[in-house]
């Protein structure tokens, strides 16, 4: 997919991060705000993957739209990924051209009418369209429109203990006029795929707060994982292997690296992975931040996949990952931009 990154629209799941930033993280999807008779093509991804070690201090958020945030421009890929992609890239070059050089001696019409030599021209022709293409890209897709900052939210499925303090941690990218985000997926691979290639993201759902449920995700880093938001309790969440997987209500309370919300612990949902749990795979690696939690089912009134969540982090010794509920994160959006979400569109309960 690294290929997809350059192009247009930006795939799901794309290598995203603030111009010059050497963070790197996820741009989930497409989500579209209207206000009015106006609509804005959006990107969603973590507004620590967007604002962190920038000017804007996000323990004081959020961020409505403002021309302050506007002059931060986003780019896919991110710089280091590009670094790392570029020099990949050159070494294939030079190998591809020494072995075509080396077969043919620089003359490249000895391999007309001889597969193999033909094979080398041609590969070699291949990785330098390739660089073309990478070098010659504009990575820098748009600007940052708003973000949550690191605020909590009350979260109404809950009463008691749960119903306040849900971690918050959106950001959104204002497209340029002459790019978008793709709402298509590609390329998901079997087992247990209820959704098939080239569907389009284009719902989402509450989830019950009280059932487990099987999602997917594509990131910048793992690209698909397959898991299950589960019911995790904190005094396991801390262990060295990921807990087994209980019915029950999801939530979990967890206290973020980096002294994310003043070093508060807030409540969000937990995932385990469910392909390579015994080898310590996670849903959400560093770098997946960003990504949107897509539920493996077929969601209600006609949807063809829907969004149930927005990935934000990991713990590297559980391997357990966490989301914020989508309906939380499309709330807040509303009333921090005064729009309306109009694209994905809300299809009820799973």
């Amino acid at each position: 997919m690294r290929a997809a990154w350059y192009g247009n629209p930006t795939p799901v799941g794309a290598s995203c991060a603030r111009d010059g930033a050497l963070s790197t993280g996820t741009l989930g999807g497409r989500l579209v705000l209207t206000k009015g008779n106006m609509s804005v093509q959006l990107g969603l991804t973590n507004s620590h993957v967007l604002l962190n070690k920038s000017t804007f201090d996000q323990e004081r958020g959020p961020f409505p739209p403002s021309p302050a945030l506007g002059q931060l421009s986003i780019c896919c890929p991110s710089e280091e990924d590009y670094k790392i992609d570029s020099k990949s890239r050159e070494i294939e070059l030079r190998d591809a051209t020494q072995k075509a050089n080396m077969l043919t001696g620089g003359d490249d019409s000895v391999a007309v009418g001889n597969p193999s030599l033909e094979f080398w021209i041609n590969r070699r022709n291949m990785h330098k369209s390739e660089m073309d293409l990478v070098t010659t890209a504009d990575r820098k897709v748009g600007s940052i429109f708003a973000a949550s900052g690191h605020i909590t939210t009350p979260n109404p499925q809950y009463t008691g203990d749960l119903h306040n303090d849900w971690g918050l941690d959106w950001g959104l990218v204002r497209m340029a006029p002459s790019r978008n985000v793709s709402t298509f997926v590609e390329s998901v691979p079997p087992p247990g795929t209820i959704f098939e290639k080239f569907e389009h993201i284009d719902s989402w759902c509450s989830i019950d707060a009280n059932r487990t449920l099987p999602v997917r995700k594509y990131g910048r880093t793992t690209g698909w994982t397959r898991g299950k938001i589960s019911l995790l309790a904190s005094a396991v969440v801390w262990n060295d292997k990921v807990p087994n997987l209980k019915d029950g209500p999801t939530a979990v309370k967890i206290t973020f690296p980096e002294k994310r919300y003043g070093e508060r612990a807030v409540y969000c949902h937990c995932i385990a992975n469910v392909e390579d749990k015994d080898a310590g795979f996670k849903f959400l690696s560093p770098g997946d931040s960003g990504s949107l939690v897509l539920y493996n089912g077929k969601p209600p009134q006609g949807g063809q996949i829907a969004v149930v969540g927005l990935g934000f982090g990991d713990n590297f010794a559980s391997c357990a990952s966490y989301m914020m509920p989508i309906d939380l994160v499309m709330r807040n959006i509303e009333q921090v931009t005064g729009g309306r979400v109009t694209y994905p569109v809300y299809r009820g309960n799973v």
